[in-house]
């Protein structure tokens, strides 16, 4: 068989085998069957077939036929595992998760044996008998470009006929589904690992500097030394947080506290790798441009540029770039984690003395485990948990809603219990004048609509995923250093907001003057004489 009906064979594979989740969702939003419209579905699968078969036809020669046949084969059975089990969009952002990954999430991932055996019955065994089939002789150079564009052309035609066939069903769609191009397989994850691939061929060796009017207020020389702890929790939703009003109190130990708790806070994206540059940035999520931000210095950088101490402590997938080039730490890096799994407290570990050990402003981030799927239950001491029965599989769709959940909020309550030592940490120093914001990168699904963990495009992701919680402590001597209006803070913490305050509030609370600062964002600094 010629290399072009092979690649035509795997065309009609994949539009049959690897399409499932594009098929429904597309037939959901025309309000269609299957059976109902023929003509459009006969339509949409030539369509389907005939977009990776002109993809083979332009972009894999003769030579390499074999290799990225059995390559895609293997591949696809992971990527239509996760669209289906967890409601996975195949985007350029939740891309870039899977290639940032590390290797404890994906050991948790991957450890399932259902995945494997549909890799093996719908990737290895169809690979096997793509590897044994023989190819027809190899032509000439000349007459090999003519037939393969000559095949091109004609898929081009081909394709541009069903599509004007179903124009008037697939257009109106399309325009208004946007993300339903990242369901067909494997276009969707080709594409974008290209886009992520080349991005990150052209992130700078140095970073672009930002704020680089930014200078020290005249006031900073004059008064104790700050720290301020920023906690970015992993993977908890608004939904599930017991100061805003959750069925269940899972947060005991900060309702004790003194704290200021933020109910309706949007984060910056649906994943880690989106939403920590992000957060982290001068511009947020209002000015989002993610390329601009991936290659540009963080607020962190400006903050160091300016004479305040930084530290990054990370217990989970690194800092994203956020910290690139400034002091970090990694929990397991440093031994804290002996048997491999480190919980949060972890975190704490000696950093009332890194803090005493500096005698400038000090900001330091923490960057929790937290509650990331989708073994909660991995993320929290035994002694923590208080719900039961909880979900004990990476297979979040064996398990009831009910057992989902407890495992969830157990991890809830006990980035609870974390946030609230550090606090009775900070409450103690003597060397600085101290404040905590504990914040969460993202939220998470956790089957409403049959959608699992985070990640999915913002313009469609549920509240879920975008909802964070946030809540700020700040120390008697803090607040009377910055002169805070309790009355006003109060009002404030109930009004929406965002990530697009964390930068700002951290310029403010170290009297950072520039430019780039926004007052506006700064919610801390509306209700201070600083």
């Amino acid at each position: 068989m010629s290399t072009e009906l092979l690649y035509l064979l795997l065309s009609v594979y994949f539009a049959l085998w690897a399409n499932q989740v594009f098929w429904e969702k597309f037939l959901e939003a025309a309000g269609l069957s299957l059976t109902a419209a023929p003509r459009v579905t006969v339509g949409l699968f030539v369509v389907l077939v005939g977009v990776h078969w002109l993809l083979m036809l332009c972009f894999v020669p003769r030579i390499l036929a074999k290799p990225v046949g059995i390559s895609l084969l293997i591949v696809t059975p992971f990527a239509v595992y996760f669209m289906r089990e967890f409601g996975v969009y195949f985007d350029k952002s939740m891309l870039r998760n899977v290639v940032e990954t590390d290797t404890r999430e994906a050991r948790e991932l991957l450890g399932n044996i259902i995945l494997w055996l549909q890799v093996c019955l719908y990737g290895v065994v169809p690979a096997a008998v793509f590897a044994l089939w023989p190819q027809s002789p190899a032509r000439g150079t000349a007459l090999a470009l003519f037939h393969r564009a000559g095949w091109a052309v004609a898929c081009v035609v081909i394709v541009g006929l069903a599509m004007w066939s179903i124009s008037a069903i697939a257009v109106p769609v399309f325009r208004d589904k946007r993300e339903l191009r990242y369901l067909v397989t494997p276009a969707n994850y080709l594409v974008s690992v290209a886009r992520v691939l080349g991005e990150q061929t052209y992130e700078p060796e140095v970073l672009e500097p930002i704020a680089s009017d930014a200078i020290r207020g005249e006031a900073a020389s004059n008064r104790r030394p700050r720290v301020f702890v920023v906690i970015v929790g992993e993977t908890v939703r608004a939904a599930n947080w017991g100061l805003n009003g959750y069925r269940r109190q899972t947060t005991p130990q900060l309702q004790r506290r003194d704290v200021y708790n933020f109910p309706d806070v949007e984060s910056c994206g649906t994943s880690t790798a989106v939403s920590l540059p992000c957060m982290f940035s001068l511009s947020g999520r209002r000015q989002h441009d993610e390329a601009v931000i991936r290659r540009s210095e963080s607020v962190l950088h400006v903050l160091q540029r300016t004479g305040v101490d930084t530290l990054w402590r990370d217990n989970q997938s690194g800092c994203k770039g956020v910290c690139r080039g400034l002091p970090f730490e990694s929990m397991a890096s440093l031994g804290a984690c002996p048997a491999g799994l480190c919980y949060d407290e972890s975190l704490l570990d000696g950093l009332v003395d890194r803090i005493g050990s500096s005698q400038r402003d000090f900001v330091v981030v923490l960057h929790m485990m937290g509650n990331h799927g989708p073994r909660y239950y991995l993320r929290y001491p035994p002694a923590f948990q208080r719900w039961a029965p909880v979900c004990t599989t990476a297979n979040l769709a064996q398990c009831s809603r009910e057992s989902i959940v407890n495992a969830y909020d157990n991890g809830v309550a006990y980035a609870d219990h974390v946030v609230a030592r550090a606090i009775d940490m900070l409450v103690n120093l003597d060397s600085h004048d101290a404040g905590l914001l504990f914040v969460s990168d993202h939220g998470e699904s956790l089957g409403e609509n049959n959608v699992y963990l985070h990640g999915l495009p913002h313009l469609i992701a549920p509240a879920f995923q975008k909802k964070v919680p946030q809540v700020l402590w700040l120390s008697p001597a803090l607040k009377k250093s910055l002169n805070v209006d309790m009355a006003c803070l109060d009002g404030i913490s109930r009004q929406p907001t965002s990530h697009d305050s964390l930068s700002h509030l951290l310029l403010g609370m170290m009297n950072i003057k520039t430019e780039r600062y926004e007052p506006s964002l700064d919610f801390l600094g509306g209700c201070s004489k600083r």
